[in-house]
Parts: structure tokens; sequence; C-alpha cells
């Protein structure tokens, strides 16, 4: 039987639902970059991936884990996204990390917002100014287009990173413009625009702008992961004791 003293944080994953194309045709599929499975490996964490499930089952669905990260992906589904047809949207996948959200955040799990995930926290907490950003979406230039982001002295974030600024990605359409439930913005672009936010009671929730996932090797990449997953493994330790 395995000594659960060794047990890795498993670390819950959320999914981006997206067609994809199989051998017997087009379908639809709950997905995560697989740069996401590394981060978390390389962390010490095990990753599992969360479906798209009915919002009232995500308490459940999140029983088992030590950690939760909220992935990016589609913009979140404002009354400003509704009105744009342009804009991607899931409404499905929204209640479910809601869900989610509500239900880590009551257990006092550890939890990482990436892009989209950053903006749902905020939301969550009471954010409603959630808007459409221009200039900050890079795409297919991501890993050459990068920009500037100033770091709060003294927040979570400067402690993960290390650092009073980083060069980071550019690959998101809204932001978060104001924060609310207890949350502090932790960091800038030089705009003005908000690139993190966090919890202030320490290992509980930071939300970043950029993607991690995508720069592993930079300073705003894997350290996020890490401090995860480390902060999952101090709370199972905790629940030992």
């Amino acid at each position: 039987m395995c000594n659960p003293l060794l047990r890795k944080p498993l670390v819950a994953v959320s999914a981006l639902p997206r067609p994809v194309s199989t051998g017997y045709g087009p379908d639809e599929a709950d997905t995560v970059a697989k740069c996401f499975i590394t981060a978390v490996l390389e962390a010490g964490g095990l990753p599992v991936v969360l479906p798209v499930i009915p919002g009232e089952l995500a308490e459940l669905q999140l029983e088992p884990f030590d950690a939760l990260i909220l992935t990016g992906g589609q913009d979140l589904a404002t009354p400003e996204a509704f009105e744009d047809p342009k804009r991607w949207i899931d409404p499905a996948r929204d209640e479910h990390e809601l869900s989610l959200w509500e239900a880590a955040h009551q257990r006092g799990l550890p939890i990482l917002g990436v892009c989209r995930g950053a903006q749902l926290a905020g939301f969550a907490a009471g954010d409603r100014g959630i808007r459409g950003v221009e200039g900050h979406n890079a795409a297919e230039q991501h890993e050459t287009e990068r920009h500037t982001v100033d770091v709060e002295e003294g927040t979570s974030l400067a402690k993960v990173l290390g650092a009073g600024k980083v060069e980071v990605n550019t690959l998101h359409s809204q932001a978060v413009t104001e924060v609310a439930g207890g949350l502090r913005i932790s960091a800038r672009a030089r705009d003005g625009t908000v690139e993190a936010i966090e919890n202030p009671e320490p290992n509980r929730f930071i939300g970043v702008q950029w993607h991690p996932e995508l720069m592993l090797d930079s300073p705003a990449g894997q350290p996020l992961f890490d401090w995860v997953v480390e902060s999952a493994r101090r709370g199972t330790d905790r629940t030992r004791t």
C-alpha cells in the first residue's frame, strides 16, 4: 500500500471545450494543452483534467484534489462578449468553473488562474467590469511579442517570481478592471492594464493574465506551477498532522 506521506499533490486542471478532428469525423472534446501537464509534473504534482459538467456537480468533482488550475481559452460570457458574434464564449464552461472556484475557495485550496482563469476569479469575487482590451493578443507571435509587467512589492506574486518586473507573453482579449471580495492587484502592464490579482492570504490564489504554460523556461513561467503544487503540499501536510 502506498505511503500517504509520499503521495504527490493531486492538481485539478480545468478543461477547454473545443471541436476536434477524429478518424470518424468531427467531434467535441474537453482538452488541456500538453504544456499544463508538463508544468504540473515538473513541479512534483499529479495533474488530472476536469471535463465540463453541470455546475451543481463541481464540488463533488473537486473533492479528491489538493489544488486547482483554471486554464485559459474562451472569453467570459459577459454582456459585452454576448453582443459580439465573433467572440468565443461558452456559458456552460463559465458555470462549471465558477462552481469549481467556489468549491476550491470554500475549502481553502490553492488556486492558479491563467488568463481567462484570472478573469473568472475576479468575476466570481465581484468584479463586473471585465472588459475587452486592444493590443494584448499577439496570437502566433506570442513567443516574440512580449511586454513588461511591473509586480507590486510585498505581494505573493513578487515572492513567487522573485522579481519586481518580468517579461511576459501577450495573449488575452479581456482583462480585470477592478478587484473585490478581498482580492488585490499584484501586477500591471506599462499601459495600466491589470496583469495579475491575488488573495493576500498566502498559498490561496494567484491569477495572471499571461500564459505561463507557454513560457516555462522564463521567470514568469514554471515558478507559478511550482507555487501551486508546493502550496497544495503544505495543505495536505497540515491535514495529516
